[in-house]
């Protein structure tokens, strides 16, 4: 017995001396901090090489809503072709794998409505019209049934509502740079110079279409059509509040943790890169606006000039911004960092996508983001799960949902938008 106890203490001891830091390899023995480094990488290659369908349809969200179907109908060919190979992948993966569609009913609903649409498209007036039609609702339906059910991770979540994220970004910033600057700056030059038509549009006259455009003082950015913008903005500003506030509940439990011992974005490297980075970044960020206000104002207006102002902005603010990236990895980890930039950007899209938004002048978009808006905070300040309580703010909300329908109705879009039609710009 005695000797028993001394083995079990000395195997205790044994285990105990063994690092935290090591890992176990395939042959048994612990590893060193470059090995973990590696073996992580290749894990993060690994989780993203799992994940195909989820990256093809990062891309088409990506790529998608700069070509508008309906004015580059060309474009339509290839994102269906992109879609039914996906489908495609997708559906000889599912019956290689023995699974079963995770939600029949929508499924059937939808394939319900292609088959009538079908069926009635027969006694149309364009046959043709209709079939193209038709074609493009039955990829739609494909993209639907392979979203819903091959996306089941986190990591696939991540990856497609990521995408949506960056081009949501992106297409709303140049949606107001489009409005604020380059659709007057046209108007301009085409006023002053109509060479320029023939230059760069390929026409001598201006064409109804293009005037139509030229004058439509509402932003569209790559949709082209401003109800199209609004109704894609109307879906990505509930998101990018939800995600911002949830990044928030994120970092502050980041801050309340230990900074984990392991990952390369916790390693002295991330620190230092983490610092250059942001020191760049925000230098190139300066430097980009005081260019284009220079620019703007000819001269008039420029952010920094002189040798102190050009130290402060290009140096001490860029440089203190890097290290504070760097010194927020060093004590708490990369993940808290990147829960710190996805806030900040999040916030930032969602400002920009609501005034966005109210440039399209869309009633359908604005109403609809209103009411919903209006219905979530609803549910969450009443305790929508408790039943059989007493809602106080049921009567409030009707009558504001009244409200907004009376008004999302008689409300005329064009109210605030320039009118540029009654004499023209040319």
């Amino acid at each position: 017995m005695a000797k028993s106890k001394k083995k079990r203490k000395s195997k205790s001891k044994k285990a105990a001396r063994k690092p935290e830091t090591l890992i176990k390899t395939n042959s048994g023995e612990g590893s060193d901090t470059s090995q973990i480094r590696s073996e992580q990488v290749k894990g993060i290659l690994g989780a993203l090489a799992r994940e195909p369908i989820a990256i093809g349809l990062a891309l088409f969200v990506l790529v998608r809503p700069w070509k508008d179907g309906l004015t580059f109908a060309h474009f339509n060919v290839y994102f269906t072709g992109w879609i039914f190979v996906l489908s495609t992948y997708f559906m000889v993966r599912m019956v290689v794998r023995g699974e079963k569609i995770r939600n029949p009913i929508p499924v059937a609903l939808f394939a319900g409505y292609l088959l009538i649409a079908f069926v009635s498209s027969r006694s149309g007036v364009d046959y043709d019209v209709s079939l193209r039609s038709l074609i493009l609702l039955v990829s739609y339906f494909f993209i639907f049934l392979t979203a819903s059910n091959a996306i089941q991770t986190r990591l696939a979540f991540a990856i497609v509502m990521g995408a949506l994220v960056v081009t949501a970004l992106v297409n709303t910033v140049w949606a107001v740079i489009h409005f604020e600057y380059a659709l007057p700056y046209v108007r301009e030059s085409i006023r002053t110079d109509p060479r320029l038509l023939p230059t760069f549009f390929g026409i001598d006259e201006l064409t109804p279409e293009l005037k139509n455009r030229l004058e439509m003082d509402r932003a569209f950015g790559t949709f082209l059509f401003p109800n199209a913008m609004g109704g894609f903005l109307a879906l990505c500003v509930p998101y990018a509040l939800g995600e911002g506030m949830n990044s928030v509940r994120r970092f502050r439990e980041l801050m309340n943790s230990e900074k984990p011992k392991h990952g390369i974005e916790n390693s002295s490297f991330a620190v230092l890169l983490v610092a250059a980075l942001a020191a760049f970044t925000m230098g190139m960020y300066v430097y980009s606006i005081n260019t284009f206000l220079a620019v703007e104002t000819k001269g008039g207006i420029v952010l920094v000039s002189g040798g102190i102002r050009t130290f402060l902005f290009f140096i001490f603010f860029p440089g203190a911004f890097g290290l504070i990236g760097g010194y927020i990895v060093h004590l708490k980890g990369g993940l808290a960092y990147g829960a710190i930039l996805r806030t900040l950007v999040l916030f930032l899209a969602f400002v920009l996508q609501v005034y966005g938004l109210w440039l399209t002048f869309s009633r359908g978009a604005l109403l609809g983001l209103m009411v919903g808006g209006g219905l979530s905070l609803y549910l969450v300040l009443s305790g929508f799960s408790s039943v059989g309580r007493f809602n106080p703010m049921a009567k409030l909300w009707v009558r504001a949902a009244l409200v907004l329908i009376v008004l999302g109705l008689y409300w005329n879009p064009s109210v605030g938008a320039l009118d540029l039609k009654d004499e023209g710009f040319i």
